[in-house]
C-alpha cells in the first residue's frame, strides 16, 4: 500500500494528560504516530561505552546497562550512542501505554526533540524544568524540577556535574522553550533492537531470526548468569556490612530492609542493590560524628536524616557525594530540628560502577 499516511505527534504530561501538537515535517514511525513523554516521566543515564567494541556490542552492552539503571519495573527505554557513549532515558513502560492506548515503542523523551547545546542550559519543559549540560553538542547530565528551580536548586546542580565545567555563575538563567511540534529527532538517535524487531513485519523477523535472535538470546542467557554470581556476592557482602553495622541498631534495621528489596529486584534483574550508595552516606555521617535519625528507600531516591553537633559545609558534602559512583543528585540540608540534617539522592546500579570507575559519567534523574 502505497498511500500517505499523516503523522501525528501528542505530548504526555506526568500526570498522564495527553495533548496533540501540530502537523511538522518530522520522520514519523511506523505507524505514523509518536508520543512525547514528559521529561518528568523519564530517567536519564550516561553510560560509558568501550570505543574498541563494534556498534552491534556497543548497543548490547548500552542496553543491558541501561535496564539495570531504569528505576522502574518494565521501562521502556530510548537510547541515543554518540562519541563512545549512551545517553539512555528510560520510563515506566506500563503507566504510559495505559494512558496512550499506544506501544511505548512509539514514545520519544522530549529531551531528544530538544537543540543540541554547549555548556550548562535550563530548558522550559511540558513539565518543569530541566537543566542540562552539554559537551561538544552531547548530553552529558540532566536534571529534572517540577518548578523553576531555585538559586541553591541551580548551584547544586552546576557543583553535581562531572569534569571540568565552567560555572556560569549562581543566578539561575532564563529558561528556553523549545517547541515540541518543529523540532525533529536527533540524527544519531539509534532505535532500541527490541523496538526494531517489533516494528517489522512477521515475515522479515522470521527471516532475520536465525541470525539475530538467537546469538542474542545467548548473549543475554550468559549475562544473566554473570548477574546470578554477582547477586550472589552482593548478598554475602550485605550480611558482612550488616554484622560490621551491629552496634547501630538504626542503621541495621535500615540494611536489612534494603536487603528484603535486593532480593525482589536481583529476582527481576533490573534494579539492584542500593547498599554502595547508602554505606557512601553511613561513611560520611561516621567522619563527622554524627548519628542517623532516620533513613528512607523509595524507587531509588535515598533519604537519610542525621545529627551532628557542628555546622557542616554542605557544598562540599555535595561534591564529596556526588563522587561517589553510587549516589547522583545530591543535595544536602538542615532539617526542620536543631541540629538535625538530611541527605537526599539518587542511586545509580551497581552494574555500571566497575565500568564508571575508569571513565566516570553524569547525569541526572527525576
Amino acid at each position: 500500500m502505497n498511500g500517505v499516511i499523516k503523522p501525528t505527534r501528542t505530548t504526555l504530561s506526568k500526570d498522564g494528560v495527553q495533548q496533540p501538537l501540530g502537523d511538522a515535517p518530522w520522520r514519523e514511525s511506523v505507524s505514523g504516530q509518536q508520543i512525547v513523554l514528559s521529561r518528568g516521566l523519564c530517567a536519564f543515564n550516561l553510560i560509558r561505552l568501550d570505543k574498541k567494541l563494534s556498534a552491534q556490542r556497543q548497543r548490547q552492552a548500552a542496553e543491558l546497562q541501561a535496564l539495570a539503571k531504569a528505576p522502574f519495573e518494565d521501562p521502556g527505554l530510548y537510547i541515543v550512542i554518540e562519541d563512545g557513549a549512551a545517553q539512555a532515558w528510560s520510563w515506566d513502560r506500563a503507566f504510559v501505554e495505559d494512558k496512550t492506548g499506544l506501544p511505548s515503542r512509539l514514545c520519544v523523551p522530549e529531551t531528544i526533540l530538544h537543540p543540541a547545546a554547549d555548556g550548562i542550559v535550563l530548558r522550559d519543559c511540558i513539565d518543569g524544568f530541566e537543566g542540562q549540560h552539554w559537551v561538544s553538542g552531547n548530553l552529558q547530565q540532566s536534571r529534572w524540577w517540577p518548578h523553576r528551580p531555585t538559586t541553591h536548586d541551580w548551584r547544586l546542580f552546576q557543583s553535581s556535574l562531572q569534569g571540568a565545567v565552567e560555572i556560569g555563575g549562581a543566578s539561575v538563567p532564563a529558561a528556553t522553550p523549545v517547541n515540541l511540534a518543529t523540532e525533529t529527532l536527533r540524527s544519531n538517535n539509534r532505535r532500541p533492537l527490541i523496538s526494531t524487531l517489533k516494528s517489522l513485519r512477521p515475515m522479515t523477523v522470521a527471516v532475520l531470526a536465525s541470525w539475530i535472535i538467537l546469538p542474542l538470546l545467548a548473549f543475554h542467557l550468559v549475562s544473566l548468569l554473570v548477574i546470578s554470581q554477582q547477586t550472589s556476592s552482593l548478598r554475602n557482602d550485605v550480611t558482612a556490612l550488616q554484622q560490621e553495622l551491629g552496634p547501630k541498631r538504626l542503621a541495621a534495621t535500615q540494611l536489612g530492609q534494603i536487603q528484603t528489596e535486593l532480593e525482589t529486584y536481583a529476582e527481576r534483574l533490573n534494579v539492584v542493590s542500593p547498599l554502595p550508595g547508602f554505606s557512601a552516606i553511613l561513611t560520611r555521617v561516621a567522619a563527622a560524628q554524627g548519628t542517623i535519625q532516620s533513613a528512607s528507600l523509595v524507587d531509588s531516591n535515598l533519604a537519610v536524616t542525621f545529627r551532628v553537633s557542628e555546622p557542616i559545609n554542605q557544598v562540599e558534602w555535595v561534591r564529596e557525594l556526588e563522587a561517589t559512583p553510587a549516589l547522583r543528585e545530591v543535595s544536602v540540608f538542615p532539617s526542620i530540628r536543631m541540629g538535625d540534617w538530611a541527605v537526599e539522592a539518587t542511586l545509580v546500579g551497581v552494574g555500571a560502577l566497575q565500568q564508571n570507575s575508569a571513565v566516570d559519567r553524569a547525569e541526572g534523574a527525576p
